[in-house]
């Protein structure tokens, strides 16, 4: 890529990015629908907005260091930047409310409240613990044996929010329709 737009590419996306989230809380109907019960999930949405900028505005610093001829290892860097994003937003994850944008959006987190607070909760909770662990780990271990086990709590977290939303929609589903009785 030239330089111009690999150097301007990520600023103006970034731009575009949290433009898009401060649209949300306006442009979601479950958002707007009932404002009291979705205050939380804006303040969550101003400050996972917050975080997304951040996080790209790394993205373009280190990019900039490395091209003006910083030398750092930007991959451990990264990877800490992205475990301290990760720790944020699930410290946030239980506070969205149901909406079309932001969080796990499967069609049962869709379809009931509760399945997307539950889901939202749990995968919140493994976010955090997960990133302190391998924040801790990536301070005491070589890069070299803490990356698969971040590459690994990457996919698996993305991974567990659809068949644990799907399981827990199951179970409500069957405790909202138990089986007819026996006729005589």
């Amino acid at each position: 890529m030239n330089k111009a737009p690999g150097l301007l590419g990520t600023p103006l996306i970034n731009v575009g990015v949290a433009i898009l989230l401060g649209w949300i809380p306006q442009i979601d109907p479950r958002l707007r629908r009932d404002s009291e019960r979705s205050e939380r999930s804006v303040v969550a949405i101003r400050v996972i907005r917050i975080a997304v900028t951040a996080m790209m505005t790394l993205g373009s610093l280190l990019i900039a260091a490395n091209a003006l001829g910083y030398h750092f290892d930007p991959m451990r860097v990264g990877l800490n930047a992205l475990l301290l994003f990760f720790a944020v937003m699930g410290n946030y994850m239980g506070n969205i409310r149901p909406n079309y944008f932001v969080g796990v959006r499967t069609p049962w987190t869709l379809e009931s409240d509760s399945v997307w607070r539950q889901t939202h909760r749990l995968l919140g909770g493994v976010w955090v613990l997960g990133a302190v662990v391998l924040l801790v780990l990536q301070f005491t271990l070589r890069q070299s044996i803490t990356m698969p086990f971040a590459i690994g709590f990457f996919i698996g977290t993305g991974l567990l929010a659809v068949p644990y939303s799907w399981w827990l929609f199951r179970a409500g589903e069957a405790d909202r329709h138990p089986p007819a009785a026996p006729q005589a």
